[in-house]
């Protein structure tokens, strides 16, 4: 599988993190690699699943369930941060 589409995100990430003035420098790097990272391993992962699992045809079930649980435990391991982000963005603007 071809790891453009996350490179594509990664980049994006980091401009959209890159621009927020609000957040201070090592933060921003935090960020920056905490998401770098769980955007890589989770096309890791989902490429080595998909290769396990497609060449049976049809697709079977225990697919879809494992594919399931690895896209829920990444949409909590992204949600986590973003709530802590704007957590801190709510406590130190209303600072200034």
């Amino acid at each position: 599988m071809s790891y453009g589409v996350s490179v594509f995100f990664i980049l994006v990430l980091m401009c959209i993190i890159a621009s927020q003035s609000y957040l201070p420098k090592w933060l921003k790097w935090l960020v920056g690699v905490y998401y770098s990272l769980g955007i890589l391993l989770f096309s890791y992962l989902q490429t080595r699943l998909a290769d396990k699992w497609y060449v049976h045809t049809p697709v079977p079930d225990e697919y879809w369930d494992a594919n399931s649980r690895l896209t829920d435990l990444f949409a909590a391991v992204f949600f986590i941060p973003v709530c802590i982000l704007f957590s801190y963005y709510i406590i130190t603007g209303s600072k200034n």
